[in-house]
C-alpha cells in the first residue's frame, strides 16, 4: 500500500511539472513577439535600496509607463506619502525630485508581504495575475537582477506573465530598520553586495521558485525566522 501510495505521489508530481514547465514554454515563446492585447503593465520594485525606489517611481512618472501600476515590495519607504517631492520629510529632499506624485498616487501600491528576493514574486503573482496584468517590469540593483529574474523566469511565466528588466545602477541609498534618515552606500558596501550574489545563492532560490510552483511552499517560514527585522 505504502508502494502505491509513493507511486501515485511520485507521478502527481511528475504531471504537475509537466503541466508548469509546458505553461512556462508556452509563455517564453511569446518573449519578444506582440500580444494579442495589452492587458496591463506593472513596474515592480523590489525593495532593499532607496534608489531602486526612486528610479522605479521616475519611471512610472515617464510618457511610456503614464498609465502602468507602480508596485514597491518591502521597499524602505512604507506610506505613499514619502514619494511624494513636496512632503515635508525627514529623508533627502532631493530623493524623489521631478516625480509627479499627484499622477503617481492613485497607481502607487506599497506591499509589505515580501521578507526576500523569491517571496517579492511569490506573494504578488498571483495577485498580479488576477488583476490583469500581463508585463511586469522589474527594477532592481544592476547586481540584483540576474538572480532576481531566474526566480521571475519561473514565477510569473508560470502565470503568463512576460516581464523586462530596468537595472538599477551607481550608488544607492537604503534606510536601516527602524532609522528615518537615508544612507549612502560606499564602493565597497556595493562591492560586498554584488559578491554575496554567488551562484549557490542563486540555485537555492530557483529550487525554492519551483518548491513554490509545485508545491505551494517558498520558505518564508524559514526566511522571517532568520531576518526577522524584515517583517
Amino acid at each position: 500500500m505504502t508502494y502505491f501510495l509513493l507511486l501515485a505521489t511520485v507521478v502527481a508530481l511528475c504531471c504537475r511539472f509537466l503541466y508548469v514547465f509546458g505553461v512556462i514554454a508556452r509563455t517564453r515563446l511569446h518573449l519578444g513577439g506582440r500580444l494579442l492585447a495589452e492587458r496591463g503593465r506593472v513596474i515592480l520594485v523590489l525593495g532593499g535600496a532607496a534608489e531602486r525606489e526612486r528610479v522605479g517611481a521616475l519611471i512610472a512618472c515617464s510618457e511610456p509607463y503614464h498609465a502602468a501600476r507602480l508596485i514597491v515590495s518591502s521597499g524602505c519607504f512604507r506610506r505613499p506619502e514619502d514619494f511624494d517631492p513636496h512632503a515635508q520629510m525627514a529623508h533627502s529632499p532631493q530623493m524623489f525630485q521631478g516625480v509627479d506624485f499627484a499622477a503617481l498616487a492613485p497607481r502607487l501600491t506599497i506591499d509589505r508581504r515580501a521578507v526576500d528576493t523569491v517571496t517579492n514574486f511569490t506573494s504578488l503573482a498571483s495577485d498580479l495575475s488576477h488583476s490583469g496584468c500581463n508585463r511586469v517590469t522589474l527594477v532592481t540593483s544592476d547586481y540584483h537582477m540576474p538572480r532576481a529574474c531566474a526566480i521571475a523566469q519561473i514565477v510569473l511565466h508560470y502565470y503568463g506573465i512576460l516581464f523586462d528588466v530596468h537595472p538599477v545602477h551607481g550608488t544607492e541609498t537604503h534606510i536601516a530598520p527602524g532609522a528615518t534618515q537615508l544612507d549612502e552606500l560606499s564602493a565597497a558596501q556595493r562591492r560586498t553586495l554584488a559578491a554575496s550574489e554567488s551562484a549557490a545563492r542563486r540555485l537555492r532560490d530557483i529550487a525554492r521558485a519551483w518548491a513554490w510552483v509545485l508545491l505551494g511552499v517558498s520558505g518564508e517560514g524559514a526566511s522571517r525566522w532568520v531576518h526577522p527585522e524584515r517583517d
